[in-house]
């Protein structure tokens, strides 16, 4: 059951509180007329984003879990709780956000954890598994997303509700990719459709923690590479995602597992 917003905050101590907090990337409407950032055009209003997937995350988590991977102000988190879920958790490597997120929580009357962590020691050392996974505006800052993705698959029970920037081909349009290719293959590589991943090196958007962008087949093909199915793409970059194979993991040292490829 979504509980109703009740925001008793007076709007002297919101203020107060957003002036000590700092920028925000996610600009959240807080009641009684507050935003957290409103006026700077580069802010996010991860409603938008949020009323996408809505429709298709149950309306009551009671006794369910959440993890919400990289979750920035704690929007996402928030929404979750508010949904009943018996537990949410809030992982992001940057303290100002989290403390942003703390706040969040706390104007909207609800229990959220918050997690100081990054993506790859949680997915490695992590030996929970969550009913629903948030995944949003991650998958292009992560180096080594694959490593990141196929820990996701392990750990997720019911869905991923995931997102990327793409840009290229949002669709095969017609190509089908094959099996296998010859050694000597060129021209399907050349085709636009053709699943791509598109390397980064200096920097994307004025951020040098951009690493890749896909394009739509080639953001499909690593979804399912890692062991999900999209059930739903409820938006060119939003995707709705269920994990339909639980990899098996050896340990290859201290701080990295991959996964055991089983061949046919």
């Amino acid at each position: 059951m979504i509980q109703p917003t009740t925001i008793t905050m007076p709007p002297e101590k919101i203020r107060s509180r957003l002036a000590e907090l700092g920028w925000w990337f996610h600009n959240v409407d807080l009641g009684q007329g507050i935003w957290t950032n409103p006026d700077d055009p580069r802010a996010y209003k991860p409603e938008l984003r949020w009323r996408l997937i809505e429709p298709h995350v149950p309306d009551d988590l009671s006794g369910k879990t959440v993890l919400d991977l990289a979750c920035n102000g704690g929007y996402y988190s928030v929404m979750m709780k508010r949904r009943g879920a018996s537990r949410v958790l809030g992982i992001d490597h940057d303290e100002s956000v989290l403390q942003q997120a703390k706040f969040l929580a706390e104007v909207y009357g609800v229990d959220v954890e918050f997690r100081i962590d990054d993506a790859y020691r949680f997915c490695l050392r992590n030996t929970e598994q969550f009913d629903y996974v948030i995944f949003f505006g991650l998958f292009y800052h992560l180096r080594h997303p694959l490593l990141v993705l196929d820990h996701m698959a392990a750990i997720v029970r019911e869905r991923l509700y995931f997102q990327s920037v793409i840009r290229g081909a949002q669709g095969t349009e017609g190509f089908e990719t094959q099996d296998d290719y010859p050694i000597d293959e060129t021209i399907a590589f050349e085709n636009r459709a053709f699943p791509k991943m598109f390397f980064l090196e200096k920097r994307f958007n004025n951020d040098p923690t951009n690493w890749w962008i896909a394009n739509g087949p080639g953001l499909i093909g690593v979804l399912r590479s890692a062991g999900f199915e999209v059930i739903q793409t409820v938006d060119p970059q939003v995707f709705v995602c269920k994990a339909v194979r639980k990899p098996k993991f050896v340990k290859v040292c201290e701080h990295v597992s991959f996964p055991v490829v089983e061949k046919d």
